[in-house]
């Protein structure tokens, strides 16, 4: 009984280490939620959630190179999803694994079937999220390249100069994008293009005066 116990409390630990490690990667706390992951894998080293978790708060944090175990790992455990694959795509990116970018592009190509734009418009949203602006200005360039007349991707392309300060550039996406807005979801997507091009104007206003 005793056992039973003992090991009931490991998992719950386990459980709980894992959770908070996860609170802080959302909280953008990559160095904490790195340290819970570790102490989550002290007690359960194939624990498939915190390897992948590792893996990516440290693709997060920029240590591309030391990522690529946890990725392996989580790999041996369980198949990798889209977004983990993604992931792994930019720390091979990052440390110029170039064989191993293809094999992992041909899997996120899999997932997307086939869809070029689709692989380089995800692969460039991770990099926005991951405040990687010129990585994401490169890759959605060439998803605008496949797919020129998607209203959303002009937005993102937005936001990106937006997020770079390049104000011209992302007042220029933005009002495309309102020419490529549809019909259907004219209103909300209106809304938020209008919202950011205020935004936008604001900023470039205020960096103008604190020259």
């Amino acid at each position: 009984m005793c056992f039973v116990e003992g090991e009931n409390f490991r998992h719950i630990k386990l459980d709980c280490l894992v959770d908070t490690a996860n609170y802080f990667h959302e909280k953008n706390n990559f160095e904490k939620a790195i340290r819970y992951y570790q102490k989550a894998l002290q007690i359960d080293p194939s624990n498939y959630y915190a390897n992948i978790g590792s893996a990516g708060a440290l693709v997060a944090n920029r240590s591309f190179g030391e990522s690529l175990a946890f990725f392996k790992k989580a790999a041996s455990i369980k198949k990798a999803g889209l977004y983990a694959l993604i992931l792994l795509y930019i720390a091979c990116e990052g440390v110029k694994e170039e064989d191993l970018k293809k094999e992992v592009m041909k899997e996120i190509l899999t997932f997307l079937n086939n869809n070029e734009a689709v692989a380089y418009g995800r692969i460039s949203y991770r990099y926005y999220k991951l405040n990687m602006f010129k990585e994401a200005e490169h890759y959605m360039n060439k998803t605008l390249i496949l797919s020129p007349n998607e209203a959303s991707l002009h937005y993102i392309l937005g936001k990106i100069y937006y997020a770079e300060e390049m104000f011209e550039k992302a007042k220029h996406e933005f009002q495309k994008a309102l020419e490529l807005v549809s019909d259907k979801n004219e209103k909300r997507s209106k809304k938020y293009i209008i919202s950011n091009l205020k935004k936008m104007e604001w900023k470039a206003l205020g960096s103008a005066l604190d020259r």
